[in-house]
């Protein structure tokens, strides 16, 4: 009888543990906001935000939700995007516009953030503007790799390695590109935007 009286507590906790966690994460669900921008692929701004719909909600992954918060505390979403490869999760940190990126097992990848020239070791720049010169120097971005997950990050609609680095956009009269600067400041092209 004893045994019996604490199986039905214990399965009355886990109950009540399992419930309260939903309802949680709920709540932290009312904090979340939208942003209409487009952010993959260069430098990206705010609107207005918004509350994101109950439908929109329903989209995103609670693991991934719930990652995010471990990951970066309760802080607010401004935009969640949902692509074939990554759930892409905005969010504002010291006044930077960070971008995370989720895989299908709701683990981090990577983080994307705006950065600008002086972030760039200064070897780099000195690389930079002699195998580019004639282009100016556009757009900054950092990534910010989670080493613990091997998954392979795509920007720019390109696949890459693995690693801590820089993309610069670079434009001259003709063309747009995109060099990556590793940590070190060694200076590679990437791709061609149109």
């Amino acid at each position: 009888m004893k045994k019996l009286s604490i199986i039905s507590v214990l399965m009355w906790l886990f109950v009540v543990s399992v419930r309260s966690q939903d309802i949680d994460l709920s709540i932290r669900s009312n904090i979340i906001l939208k942003n209409t921008n487009n952010i993959s692929g260069s430098s990206y701004g705010l609107n207005k935000k918004s509350d994101l719909t109950e439908p929109e909600l329903k989209n995103f992954s609670t693991q991934a939700r719930a990652n995010f918060y471990a990951d970066f505390g309760y802080i607010p979403i401004t935009n969640w995007e949902v692509t074939d490869q990554f759930d892409k999760i905005s969010f504002m940190k010291n006044d930077v516009l960070y971008t995370a990126y989720y895989d299908s097992n709701s683990e981090l990848v990577g983080t994307i953030s705006n950065a600008t020239v002086a972030a760039l070791p200064a070897h780099a720049l000195q690389d930079i503007n002699k195998k580019y010169n004639g282009y100016t120097v556009g757009d900054v971005i950092f990534y910010d790799d989670n080493e613990s997950n091997q998954t392979d990050m795509m920007y720019y609609g390109q696949q890459f390695n693995d690693e801590d680095k820089y993309f610069v956009e670079l434009q001259n009269d003709k063309e747009k590109i995109v060099v990556q600067v590793n940590p070190v400041g060694d200076v590679s092209f990437f791709r061609t935007l149109k």
